[in-house]
């Protein structure tokens, strides 16, 4: 390959580079022409490289790639980019001094006068036809320095020398125009599926609680309506108000989930022994545990969390529940802290119950999968994860069929947040 055209490809990697790894860096914030300030000042630096490092040719003539950032920060940027731009472009080649200043300063009002009445339209066209256009302007400002260059000074440059530079120029712009427009698409693209997704997630949750709220409402109303009925007896009423205040309290239950999971942050934190959580949970499902035959075995140590009581329980008691339930035949359920180094310990759940499969465990805690079938929302995983988040750990899953589950929740020996120092102390002392 010829030393020019490797000079003018490496001019054409300053130009394409910057943009690019700006849009990398600062996807969220650059978003295309979402942010036009740091669009313009990435193109702005775009031309200070390639002007200090330009192109020469045997002809003596100093040749850069200077109209690709330039139309691409004018078209997306609009008029004020545009003259931020070719400010920049005139200022740094002043440096230079020279004939070629004055073809510049022509070149760029022209691009200014095509940036003002053309920018709006430009904005509306699809992806091809903002390709093509500005591939067009800069194949025609690139032939337009030439011809300046030849009618107003009279320099006979030579014509494989004026394709190259033209040749490489327009198709420079065309690729750079084109990963553009794909990686601002992509980007839009991807927001619009998260939006998607999340409004599927709020579906289901409302599908989900509005079924499972339904039920005992419609309980409750029955039995109301057969207190109506004259000479009831007395037991019957007792029978019956009980039944109603149950189902009340499952549709309230249903309800703190929810609204459990939809919580950003615990409302009352304080410093929590987990082993105390731990065994407050354990005495709470103990009779459940009873009923299936299923026996429990600790192994605790103390360890602090910063977190809302009420919400740790209700996680973990989530988490026994349904270790129990799996196990309908009896079984062992273990559960079992561990120190991992002096930053993190781990709590591991593990029972000998019907297990999940691969594609279960990875859907587990999305919104509306349970492996309970139509006894379950989903709503009591999603729970126990947005808790566990919110306390800083993480969880894991490990799990084969017919041979049990184990949960390992890993936490860092973190008492950051609204604990002070002092409570800290009195509590560990305590």
């Amino acid at each position: 390959m010829p030393s020019d055209i490797k000079d003018l490809l490496l001019n054409l990697f300053f130009v394409i580079s910057l943009p690019l790894i700006f849009h990398f860096l600062f996807e969220k914030r650059f978003r295309g022409i979402a942010n036009k300030q740091l669009f313009t000042v990435v193109c702005a630096l775009s031309i200070i490289t390639v002007v200090f490092n330009p192109v020469e040719f045997d002809d003596g003539i100093m040749y850069d790639l200077r109209q690709i950032p330039i139309w691409l920060g004018s078209l997306y940027g609009g008029p004020i980019s545009s003259a931020i731009l070719i400010t920049t472009l005139l200022l740094v080649r002043s440096f230079f001094g020279g004939d070629g200043i004055v073809i510049a300063m022509i070149i760029s009002v022209l691009q200014l006068v095509i940036v003002f009445f053309f920018w709006r339209r430009f904005l509306n066209l699809n992806t091809s036809q903002k390709v093509l256009t500005a591939t067009a302007l800069t194949f025609m400002s690139s032939t337009g320095s030439i011809l300046l260059l030849k009618f107003l000074y009279d320099y006979d440059t030579d014509i494989s020398i004026t394709v190259k530079y033209v040749l490489v120029q327009t198709i420079g712009m065309t690729v750079m125009s084109y990963l553009f427009e794909t990686l601002t698409q992509n980007i839009y693209l991807r927001e619009e599926l998260l939006r998607s997704e999340k409004m599927k997630v709020v579906s289901h949750l409302a599908s989900s609680i509005s079924h499972e709220v339904r039920n005992p409402l419609t309980v409750v109303r029955g039995f109301i309506q057969l207190l109506y009925q004259e000479e009831v007896p007395w037991a019957k009423q007792r029978d019956y108000l009980k039944v109603s205040m149950d189902e009340i309290d499952r549709a309230d239950k249903i309800i703190r989930d929810y609204l459990t999971f939809a919580k950003p942050a615990p409302e009352q934190s304080a410093c929590l022994n987990l082993a105390t959580e731990i065994e407050h949970s354990v005495n709470v499902v103990m009779p459940l545990a009873n009923l299936h035959g299923v026996s429990i075995n600790m192994k605790l140590f103390t360890e602090y969390v910063v977190g809302d009581s009420a919400q740790v329980q209700q996680c973990i008691i989530n988490i026994l529940k349904n270790s129990i339930e799996a196990m309908a035949n009896g079984g062992t359920l273990d559960i079992t802290m561990n120190r991992l180094n002096l930053y993190h310990f781990q709590i591991e759940i593990a029972d000998t119950g019907t297990g999940m499969s691969e594609e279960q465990v990875r859907r587990l805690g999305e919104p509306y999968f349970t492996t309970k079938g139509v006894k379950g929302t989903g709503l009591g995983m999603m729970v126990v994860f947005r808790i566990i988040e919110a306390l800083n750990g993480s969880i894991h899953v490990e799990s084969e069929l017919n041979k049990g589950t184990k949960m390992i929740i890993t936490f860092s020996k973190n008492y950051a947040g609204s604990i002070s120092h002092e409570q800290l102390t009195k509590h560990v002392q305590i």
